[in-house]
């Protein structure tokens, strides 16, 4: 399986976010998977659907979903534990 890891400010109804949501509902998951990282603590317009999508139906997250508040330069170890 290719994971992606989507990296972006926050998930509102954006041009980028809304581009990667329709990526991401007509991927083929079994092949591709989307993980996303946002650097907002909010709650976004995107993020039920997300854990929506990507729950497996016995409860289990097949992605991660993480918010980063750190500077970028720590972001390092959060990349690091998705891989």
């Amino acid at each position: 399986m290719i994971r992606v890891l989507q990296v972006v400010n926050n998930m509102h109804r954006a041009g980028l976010e809304t581009m990667l949501m329709n990526y991401y509902r007509h991927i083929d998951r079994s092949e591709i998977q989307f993980d996303f990282l946002t650097h907002r603590p909010e709650k976004d317009d995107y993020d039920d659907e997300i854990l929506i999508i990507t729950l497996k139906p016995h409860g289990m997250r097949t992605s991660a979903y993480l918010t980063n508040h750190t500077h970028a330069r720590r972001a390092f170890f959060i990349y690091e534990k998705i891989l």
